[in-house]
């Protein structure tokens, strides 16, 4: 991996999120009707949903040999996209919902491809073979920026 012209790492950070996880986990310890093998499971699966969302991170590097993305702890690794496979870049807006369903790793026959995290503000890649990325960024200035001194 070359210089690293643009980097960016986001996290579920969303208000409402967090305010859901806590209102079903006040729930649940609350929840007199539960017994203890009901609440384990319950608590397990609440407490495995909030560890996965703290880990849970989208990360977008760009460097003069293409574009590095990682959705942590699904790509354990970074996929290397090479701008010899790319026909178009740009920044786009988008409507998380209606365009790709909600935010995540999620697919939509129509768009393709969307690693989103949270925003409507994203980097969306057109490849050659006719499929399409979308990688959402909460730093739209500076990427555009950098897109613009990559390709003048």
């Amino acid at each position: 991996m070359g210089e690293v012209l643009f980097y960016e790492k986001q996290q579920f950070k969303q208000w409402w999120l967090w305010l859901l996880l806590a209102a079903v986990s006040i729930y649940i310890s609350i929840n007199k009707y539960l017994n203890s093998v009901d609440f384990t499971y319950a608590a397990f699966t609440v407490g495995t949903v909030i560890l996965l969302f703290l880990v849970i991170k989208l990360e977008t590097k760009i460097t003069r040999d293409g574009i590095y993305v990682r959705f942590f702890p699904f790509n354990i690794g970074y996929k290397f996209h090479s701008w010899n496979t790319i026909s178009k870049a740009y920044v786009k807006e988008y409507r998380p919902l209606a365009d790709y369903g909600g935010w995540g790793f999620r697919y939509s026959f129509i768009n393709g491809r969307a690693l989103n995290i949270s925003g409507n503000k994203g980097l969306q890649l057109e490849f050659i073979d006719g499929s399409k990325l979308l990688i959402g960024t909460a730093k739209e200035k500076e990427l555009e920026d950098t897109l613009m001194r990559l390709n003048p």
